[in-house]
């Protein structure tokens, strides 16, 4: 009786022992390939924008570059420095707006930040944007009839500021609304602008 239970007691020894040495030798587990662990992991979109577009406005000095389906329709000279960014060829556009303001970016924001808060039934985010050579604020203005969101870049420009906003009608039709795709090419196309330099 007790030689059995020697005997089963090493063959199950020898069983997990076995089993541990497969594990270990596992590629997976093996720490030169941890690369596979990784190669399984959701990563988010890449940053290559060598097929966008370069846009030049030399008359408020700054540079960004599109996507290569949008389209930026210069309106400013009958009204208020204003581009329209098209980022679809659809009669509802989902489209923004870059606005260039002869006012220095304090007083700008200060305004700005007096009526949101008198504007109290609107949910505000508020964080802060930097590209290579401008800074400024990021809001995200989520309306609380649940009909908007406003998406605004505003940054400090010289003795200006330069704006852009994109507004998402949620009850407008698909067409209208800024899904996450677009929103990611949103952010990533605000990081591109720069100052003429």
């Amino acid at each position: 009786m007790k030689e059995k239970l020697f005997i089963t007691l090493i063959m199950s020894i020898m069983f997990i022992a076995g089993c541990a040495q497969k594990i270990s030798n596992s590629p997976l587990s093996s720490p030169e390939n941890t690369d596979n662990l990784k190669s399984n992991e959701i990563k988010p979109a890449g940053d290559n924008l060598n097929n966008w577009v370069n846009y030049n406005n030399n008359e408020n000095n700054f540079t960004l570059k599109t996507p290569p389906s949008w389209k930026i329709i210069d309106t400013s000279k009958g009204a208020n420095n204003n581009l329209i960014v098209m980022t679809k060829n659809h009669p509802l556009n989902k489209a923004g707006h870059i606005d260039v303001f002869e006012i220095p970016f304090e007083e700008f924001e200060k305004t700005y930040k007096k009526i949101l808060d008198q504007n109290n039934e609107n949910n505000i985010e508020e964080s802060n944007i930097n590209t290579d050579t401008l800074s400024g604020k990021h809001y995200k203005v989520v309306h609380k009839n649940g009909t908007q969101i406003d998406y605004v870049y505003d940054f400090k420009h010289g003795n200006k500021t330069l704006r852009i906003t994109f507004y998402s009608y949620l009850n407008q039709g698909e067409e209208r609304k800024i899904d996450d795709a677009l929103k990611l090419n949103i952010d990533k196309f605000v990081n591109t602008v720069n100052t003429i330099k």
